[in-house]
């Protein structure tokens, strides 16, 4: 009796990423439970057959939407505070480069964040680095470094950071909130973020130089 193999189908890159984009979607506004396989399938212009060809569960569809959304949210954090330039260099970087990013993609913060509070040790397992080879660990041990050549005034590598990120992540994570709370346009809180980009460096130059 002949054997006959499973012919496997690949996606075109157009279809792949309607697929993605579909999927980010439906799980940004509906989460894991609510979201519906179908819906995706609509979105992304394939049958639902063939949706389950490629990810049979919706779960290992979410894991792999879950992870690219980290990977791109961290990737480019870990570019900036793994380069060469100095701290004040990396935070002017982190003001443009990185809230341009998370600009570009609003949805990452609060899905990054929504999900890894659902299981935090299993976030930090599967997504973080160990403590001595992360990235964070590496930017304090600069500040310090030039805390000591005096290059920058005293301060608490681990407040400092956590100043700086609330700066660049709670602008975008928050929009609805502040939107609403200010009563802004949409372009009128584009015009918020963009003065936040431009005041920040100056901002942390005034906390850290002489």
């Amino acid at each position: 009796m002949q054997r006959t193999e499973k012919k496997v189908i690949a996606l075109n890159r157009e279809t792949e990423e309607k697929l993605m984009t579909a999927a980010q979607n439906a799980f940004v506004k509906y989460g894991l439970e609510g979201a519906r396989m179908q819906d995706i399938a609509d979105e992304a212009g394939i049958s639902k057959s063939m949706l389950h060809y490629y990810f049979s569960k919706k779960e290992k569809l979410f894991e792999t939407i879950f992870r690219k959304a980290v990977l791109d949210i961290f990737s480019k954090l870990r570019e900036i505070l793994d380069s060469d330039d100095s701290v004040l260099a990396k935070i002017h970087r982190l003001s443009h480069e990185y809230l341009d990013h998370l600009r570009q993609h609003p949805y990452l913060p609060l899905f990054v964040l929504h999900e890894s509070h659902k299981d935090p040790e299993a976030f930090k397992k599967d997504f973080l680095p160990l403590p001595e080879t992360a990235f964070t660990t590496r930017f304090a041990a600069q500040i310090e470094e030039e805390i000591k050549q005096g290059k920058i005034r005293p301060v608490d590598p681990q407040v400092l950071f956590a100043q700086i990120m609330s700066m660049c992540v709670f602008p975008i994570a928050a929009q609805p909130v502040l939107q609403g709370i200010m009563n802004l346009t949409t372009e009128q809180y584009k015009n918020v973020l963009k003065q936040t980009q431009q005041q920040m460096p100056a901002f942390f130059e005034r906390i850290l130089t002489w």
